[in-house]
């Protein structure tokens, strides 16, 4: 089969990596990688391209790469809804409370809730023993 036209600022490697992964859809890959409906359709009937996006999957699956990036992806989605819980006062005020407690614990903001002991911990020990006995 002959190489579909690629254009040069394409890394065919990255595009096969991201159709592995799944992630983005055709419409998306087409816009985040420049190329044409048609280039992305003909790429993914190329053997080469079809062999390295499996060993690419293969390397994902094997990582834990794919639920890692689908948990981040189902977070972001429903980041909106509890950005509607925090924000809505006709919700019960403890659900609104964690909510923002989430919010700010999502956005690196909020302090672990037990934060740990410093450990500036010493002890003194004292031996006193009677003189002359």
């Amino acid at each position: 089969m002959a190489n579909p036209a690629v254009p040069a600022k394409v890394d065919p490697a990255a595009l096969a990596f991201e159709v592995a992964l799944g992630y983005f859809s055709p419409q998306e890959l087409q816009l985040r990688f420049g190329v044409a409906p048609e280039v992305l359709r003909a790429l993914r009937e190329d053997e080469r391209f079809k062999r390295a996006v499996l060993a690419y999957r293969r390397e994902i699956d094997e990582t834990g790469t794919q639920f890692k990036v689908k948990a981040r992806k189902l977070a972001s989605i429903v980041l909106d809804d509890l950005g509607v819980i925090a924000l809505d006062p006709t919700v019960d005020t403890m659900d609104r409370i964690q909510a923002i407690r989430d919010l700010a614990r999502y956005a690196g903001y909020a302090k672990d809730e037990a934060p740990q002991a410093a450990n500036n911990a010493f002890a003194i020990q004292i031996n006193l023993s009677q003189a002359g006995s």
